[in-house]
């Protein structure tokens, strides 16, 4: 397994207004995950498309501080023995979509604390978090 390209599709940061700053408490931030595995075209090719938002609640407004979304390409030798695909997605070896899950994150937060230096957000590190939750939070099958 070889990861073979990172693609920045959308990454946005905005700074807070000196009134959600006033007021600030670090326990409303939430940290919101979407995760998706798609199949290239290419045979041994695998794109796993993860997203990250950090909202903030102030009053009855919906702050976003940061919004990115990044596509990872992993190039997976006999990838066919790994993932089957239906109707209901893809259905990927659990140890492969582990692995998975571990770089995208590990990835992307490095991603986020460099880019977002500077930045207010940038004192809030995306967390280390499980891969195993993270796969069984947004369903990924294992076989």
């Amino acid at each position: 397994m070889a990861l073979v390209d990172v693609i920045e599709n959308e990454f946005v940061i905005r700074e807070p207004s000196d009134m959600i700053l006033n007021e600030f408490d670090d326990k409303k931030i939430r940290i919101n995950l979407d995760l998706n595995f798609k199949k290239s075209d290419q045979s041994d090719l695998l794109i796993v498309f993860f997203s990250v938002k950090y909202d903030y609640k102030y009053d009855d407004i919906n702050f976003e501080f940061l919004r990115c979304i990044i596509s990872y390409h992993f190039r997976i030798a006999e990838l066919e023995k790994f993932i089957k695909i239906s109707d209901k997605g893809i259905d990927i070896n659990e140890s492969i979509a582990l692995n998975l899950v571990s770089i995208v994150v590990s990835t992307t937060r490095g991603i986020i604390a460099t880019k977002s230096k500077g930045y207010f957000i940038n004192k809030f590190y995306l967390p280390i978090l499980n891969a195993r939750m993270i796969a069984e939070q947004f369903s990924i099958e294992s076989k």
